[in-house]
């Protein structure tokens, strides 16, 4: 009667017909892990109908004859791991006589190609197969003839030496042709980022609801030699209808913009235990609307930003356990409206920042990290959804800030996943260890400090500053491109508000009000510059009445000298100079003005006129026109004493030297303007 037999590590040397003819009620028999070489006769197991389960596994050097399996009709589950098998376990017929085989194990053999012999396909209840540290070198659709039209419930290829010859004709076909797949393992089998592209391109089509691909893919934490994978990576697996993708434990660093776009089906996605640091914008486009949970933990993410998880519209579950994230950005975790459970377990946050308003999150775990408080707000707008909520191993600052949360804490009906009689002060060194709930009794709130009106008014500075700065820049900036036409209104405001009219200057007294002389070759300067600015016969706008002659005065003589020289040459404006030589003289009035346009000319008498008098610089910028004018009619009208004649005198014009080139002074580019 007995059901369930248990020989494992023992000395049995021998299976033969004979050897298990009293046990002819077995369900459940291990013969595993002997510690001397097994041998398995034919037809050792012939009265063995009724069993099920059948361990021969951790026999090194295991033989088996052809019949060895006779009579096991109703075997479900078979284990011959680590028996030093080779590839005809499965291409001869040993395995022919399991009509209820489901299970298969043959974990940690020798078989280096796989052909399952054409027996398979009457085992139509078998669907498990573990092939995992085996020493397979290639899959082509015609070797795996055997298991077309199955549907495996897992198939387990992990860690074999697939395409690692580079020779490998990538033509030979889809070697799961005709099959489909509840979970396909495909993960350590060393696949380049070429070499893994190409075989999701030779598996197009195959139908495979989970597929678990870890090893070497991405470029990892500080190298650039290999790639992180981008949108063509997984370009095979559109039309597989993936629900479930598991990528982790692999060495992304960086999510390239739609890398998972191809999984059209997709409602799984893990990516944890990888290198994770960066995820660029629209990295999970193309999963919106159906992805549902996405698995980030244990990976290097520092920060949360609003455009993180974009494209996610139908996301319940986020993992973002035991990374680095210290800090959650405003709007963080936007556009997951439909976000039911939040893991930030093992990060180093120390508040909550701004998220997004995230309306039915149910689950939030915030254990184990650096939170001092939660919230300012008795009822934070974070919580309002929640129903499990986790705080445990956190660093909390206990004062008065603390104050709504404690309050909040007392009379949420928020289940905690751990016990909130385990939440403790952390700070100050006075309150270390405190129970929160003990605080909670002795907490006080905080008065209307001076820190937030000290707050108030360095924001208040700061516009203050800021307008001030802006100001002072803008209206240099005004100043400079507006200053003639901001004088013209300066003036016109002037001359109507405070002066009243022009007044009319008296024409019974004076027959000019000016002489000016200049040379003959700047009469047109002369004429558009001064004369149509000062000569009523010009324009009726101006004042004066100017007697004017074209000389050319010599460099080096007195002004005066020149003066007289141009008017006794011709005789014309005789009598006006004669009454401005005879005021100046008698009067002691300073009536000459000097007038330089470009540069001074490099001349003792004319320097020497220049130190000792107020002369006029004719500008570079029009801007600046309207205040020249100005002055320049001020000046005429001024009357200028002098404290005693000599010092009208002219000094003796020492030789003048012909203008060195050294200076860079062109004199035909200098032209002087006495008045």
């Amino acid at each position: 009667n007995i059901s369930h037999l248990y020989l494992d590590t023992n000395y049995i040397s021998e299976i033969n017909s004979t050897s298990l003819r009293g046990y002819d009620q077995l369900l459940e028999l291990d013969l595993g892990m002997q510690n001397v070489p097994l041998i398995i006769r034919n037809n050792a197991f012939l009265r063995q109908r009724k069993l099920t389960r059948l361990v021969i596994g951790a026999n090194k050097g295991l033989q088996l004859e052809p019949r060895a399996f006779a009579g096991l009709f109703n075997l479900e589950q078979l284990f011959l791991d680590s028996c030093d098998l080779t590839d005809s376990i499965l291409a001869e017929n040993y395995l022919q006589p399991l009509l209820s085989l489901e299970t298969l194990d043959l974990f940690g053999n020798k078989i280096v190609r796989l052909r399952p012999g054409l027996f398979f396909s009457k085992l139509t209840k078998f669907t498990q197969l573990n092939l995992k540290l085996n020493q397979i070198q290639r899959l082509c659709e015609g070797d795996l003839a055997g298991f077309r039209g199955k549907h495996f419930t897992l198939l387990n290829l992990v860690s074999n030496h697939f395409y690692r010859s580079g020779d490998f004709d990538w033509g030979c076909g889809n070697p799961f042709r005709g099959m489909a797949f509840n979970v396909l393992d495909l993960s350590n089998n060393g696949f380049s980022f070429n070499t893994s592209r190409q075989l999701f391109k030779a598996i197009e089509g195959t139908p495979i609801t989970h597929l678990k691909f870890s090893g070497h893919i991405g470029k990892g934490f500080s190298h650039d030699n290999l790639p992180d994978p981008d949108e063509s990576t997984f370009e095979g697996l559109t039309n597989s209808g993936v629900n479930i993708f598991s990528l982790s434990n692999n060495r992304i660093f960086a999510l390239q913009r739609a890398v998972f776009s191809p999984l059209k089906d997709a409602i799984i996605i893990d990516i944890s235990r990888n290198r994770i640091n960066q995820i660029n914008r629209n990295a999970f486009n193309g999963l919106q609307g159906h992805l549902r949970m996405l698995n980030l933990s244990f990976n290097l993410l520092g920060e949360i930003y609003s455009h993180t998880f974009t494209n996610l519209t139908d996301l319940r579950v986020l993992d973002l356990s035991y990374n680095h994230i210290g800090a959650l950005g405003d709007k963080a975790f936007s556009d997951l409206p439909k976000l039911r459970a939040l893991y930030l377990t093992g990060n180093s946050l120390r508040d909550l920042g701004f998220p997004a308003l995230l309306p039915n999150l149910e689950y939030l775990l915030l254990d184990d990290n650096k939170l001092k408080s939660v919230s300012t707000s008795p009822d934070p707008v974070t919580f309002q959804s929640l129903s499990f909520f986790s705080l445990a191993v956190n660093r909390f600052h206990c004062d008065c800030h603390l104050d709504s949360f404690l309050k909040w804490l007392n009379v949420t009906n928020v289940t905690f996943l751990s016990p909130v009689e385990e939440y403790r002060c952390e700070f100050p060194a006075a309150l270390h260890n405190l129970p929160l709930l003990d605080y909670s009794m002795i907490v006080e709130p905080c008065e209307e400090d001076d820190e937030k009106a000290v707050q108030d008014l360095k924001f208040a500075l700061f516009i203050f500053s800021a307008f001030l700065i802006i100001t002072v820049i803008f209206s240099g900036i005004v100043y400079a491109r507006l200053r003639g036409r901001i004088f013209i209104i300066y003036k016109k405001i002037v001359g109507r508000v405070l002066q009243g009219p022009k007044p009319i200057p008296p024409l019974d007294k004076v027959q000019y009000d000016a002489f000016l002389c200049f040379s003959d070759h700047d009469y047109k300067w002369v004429e558009a510059a001064l004369l149509k600015k000062l000569d009523n016969q010009f324009s009726e706008e101006n004042i004066f009445h100017c007697c004017f002659e074209a000389r050319d005065f010599l460099p080096g003589e007195d002004h005066l000298s020149n003066i007289r020289d141009a008017i006794w040459g011709n005789g014309w404006c005789l009598e006006a100079f004669t009454l401005a030589q005879g005021r100046m003289l008698e009067e002691l009035t300073n009536v000459l003005i000097m007038l330089v346009v470009g540069k001074l000319m490099k001349y003792n008498a004319v320097r020497a006129f220049v130190q000792r008098r107020e002369y006029l610089i004719w500008p570079e910028d029009p801007q600046d026109l309207g205040w020249f004018y100005e002055r320049l009619v001020a000046q005429i009208l001024k009357d200028n004493k002098v404290k005693k004649f000599a010092e009208d005198e002219p000094e003796p014009a020492q030789p003048d030297a012909p203008p060195q080139n050294e200076d860079g002074i062109q004199l035909e580019k200098i032209r002087a303007i006495a008045m």
